[in-house]
């Protein structure tokens, strides 16, 4: 389906990451909120509450939590303008920023897919939603469509 309108990738963002609650994506007791889409750049900003379980002991954003967040967040993305669920991921990295958090905060994930092309790829920044100068982490994820995955089904 072609995204024709802003409204339409947020809304279509939103229904799949409520699907992928539900379901093995990484996304389980997530709770986010999409706030914006631009179908034109390809991006999503998600508002989520950070919590005192997605700090680490260092008081920076838990890095486990940070890589879940940006793998599932801009996996769905790319799968809702490529698509296609049939991908597989070929490299993620994040880097939490020596940044303290103190929780509840409410930050921003901004999501923005690169390519949706072969290999399809995305990045999100983690950021401070009273102060976006501040930045808690980022990620960059590229994935691998596979069509053996689909033939599979």
């Amino acid at each position: 389906m072609k995204l024709a309108s802003d409204e339409q990738l947020r809304e279509a963002m939103g229904a799949e990451l409520v699907r992928r609650r539900g379901a093995d994506f990484g996304l389980d007791g997530f709770v986010g909120h999409v706030v914006c889409a631009s179908v034109s750049r390809n991006t999503v900003t998600v508002r989520v509450t950070v919590t005192a379980t997605e700090v680490n002991s260092s008081g920076t954003l838990d890095e486990g939590w940070t890589a879940a967040r940006a793998d599932a967040l801009t996996g769905t993305l790319i799968c809702v303008l490529s698509g296609t669920i049939f991908h597989t991921t070929t490299s993620l990295a994040v880097s939490v920023q020596p940044r303290p958090i103190c929780p509840p905060a409410e930050i921003f994930i901004e999501l923005s897919v690169d390519s949706v092309l072969q290999p399809p790829s995305a990045s999100a920044v983690f950021r401070d939603a009273l102060n976006p100068s501040i930045v808690y982490a980022t990620a960059s994820h590229t994935k691998l469509f596979k069509p053996s995955l689909a033939a599979s089904l």
